[in-house]
C-alpha cells in the first residue's frame, strides 16, 4: 500500500520525503537528424526533439522553437532569427525552420520547449546549433588545384597566417575519394575518411 501510494504521489508531481519527481523535458535535439550538424545545404532545416518524463502517458501538446545568431542571445532571450511561439501539435518530428533566411556557413543557436496535456510548459532544451553549407556556386571563391605529378593520395600543403582576433574558420573541401585535413600538424575533424 505504502509504495502504490508513494507512486501515485510521484506521477503527479507531488514531493515525498524532499524529493520531486522529474517533469516532463526535452531531450535529444536534432538538426537534419543530425546533432549539431555543419555543412547543413537545405534553406529550411528540419527540427526534431525527443521528450522524456515520469507521468504516465504524458505527452506534447504544442511546441516552441526559438533561433539566434549568437549563442548569447538565445541565453538572453533574443532570438533574432526565429520565435515559432506556441504551436499547437504533438509534432516533434522534421519541424522545418520558418525563420530568416539563412546566408552560407552561418552557425544557428536553437532551442525547443514543449507544453503537456495540463498546458504545462517544460524548461527550454539544451542550446543546440548547426552551421550552414555553401548555398550557391558564387559562395565558392576557391581555385581547383591538383597534383603535379600523377598518384594516389597528392600531399597538399598551403602556408597561411591569421588575421587577430580570429574566432572561427571554416574549411571547404570537396575530395574525391577522400581526404585528412591537418592544422599546424594536429588532425581536424573526426572521420577517418571523408567522402567528397
Amino acid at each position: 500500500m505504502r509504495a502504490w501510494l508513494a507512486c501515485l504521489l510521484l506521477g503527479s508531481g507531488m514531493t515525498v520525503r524532499g524529493w520531486t519527481a522529474p517533469s516532463l523535458r526535452v531531450v535529444h535535439t536534432l538538426c537534419e537528424s543530425a546533432v549539431d550538424p555543419r555543412g547543413v545545404d537545405s534553406t529550411a532545416p528540419r527540427l526534431s526533439w525527443s521528450l522524456v518524463g515520469t507521468g504516465r502517458a504524458e505527452g506534447q501538446n504544442a511546441w516552441q522553437v526559438q533561433a539566434a545568431s549568437t549563442r548569447e542571445q538565445l541565453s538572453e532571450g533574443r532570438p533574432d532569427l526565429w520565435d515559432s511561439g506556441k504551436v499547437s501539435g504533438s509534432e516533434s518530428l522534421h519541424i522545418p525552420y520558418q525563420g530568416a533566411a539563412l546566408t552560407s556557413s552561418q552557425t544557428v543557436y536553437w532551442q525547443v520547449r514543449v507544453w503537456n496535456e495540463r498546458n504545462e510548459a517544460t524548461a527550454w532544451s539544451d542550446p543546440a546549433e548547426w552551421t550552414m553549407g555553401l548555398l550557391s556556386t558564387a559562395d565558392w571563391k576557391a581555385d581547383w588545384i591538383r597534383s603535379p605529378s600523377p598518384g594516389p593520395n597528392p600531399l597538399f600543403r598551403r602556408s597561411l597566417r591569421a588575421r587577430s582576433g580570429l574566432v572561427r574558420a571554416w574549411a571547404h573541401v570537396c575530395g574525391l575519394g577522400h581526404y585528412e585535413l591537418r592544422i599546424n600538424g594536429r588532425k581536424v575533424g573526426e572521420d577517418v575518411l571523408s567522402p567528397g
